[in-house]
């Protein structure tokens, strides 16, 4: 049975062919939307999960995707959003993980928990610190857009595999030169200068 190449916009139609089933996009801004349900650990193929708008405040997302062995990228986008659940860090075999939520002032430290985490981007516009812990070897891309954000941690240079740093956190006031140690960065893009 060939599997679909065009991603699910549907959660109801992707659950009629669970198996053909590796990339589900959620519209969230879509009349009729729906959120997957604990149903979803039926789908044992995905590997691709966006949700695009998300509506709420905090993240309800189903335990049942820490079911989805196959599962590497996870998208969210929402521009309320201030809180995910912490059990999102134990999707251990998440590649790419990218968190647009608007509303957020922190990402927890258990992100070391996802030790397979090749792409990580975070955006926010109240988020006013991220841990050390974002510095992950495994990384080797890593994306920045926080708004409200004046200093980086340290500890840069233990993502050694770092080949794509994008920096947009224009409040930052001060880069350190730690980026200078990483040997395998290949595209560097920091804040303009003022």
């Amino acid at each position: 049975m060939a599997r679909s190449q065009n991603p699910y916009e549907n959660f109801e139609a992707a659950l009629k062919k669970p198996g053909d089933v590796q990339q589900l996009v959620i519209h969230c801004h879509h009349a009729g939307f729906k959120i997957p349900d604990e149903r979803i650990e039926r789908l044992q193929n995905l590997e691709y999960l966006y949700i695009d708008s998300y509506p709420g405040e905090t993240l309800e997302l189903p335990q049942e995707l820490l079911k989805l062995p196959k599962l590497k990228t996870l998208v969210i986008e929402g521009p309320n959003l201030k809180d995910i659940p912490d059990w999102i860090f134990n999707l251990v075999h998440l590649e790419s993980l990218s968190l647009f939520y608007g509303k957020a002032t922190t990402i927890s430290g258990r992100i070391t928990a996802l030790k397979y985490l090749k792409d990580l981007g975070i955006s926010s516009q109240a988020m006013q610190q991220l841990p050390q812990e974002i510095y992950l070897k495994t990384l080797e891309s890593l994306y920045l857009n926080c708004r409200s954000i004046k200093t980086l941690p340290t500890g840069l240079e233990s993502s050694i595999k770092l080949k794509v740093l994008r920096i947009h956190c224009d409040s930052v006031q001060e880069l350190n030169d730690e980026f200078q140690t990483l040997t395998a960065l290949q595209r560097l893009d920091l804040p303009a200068k003022r």
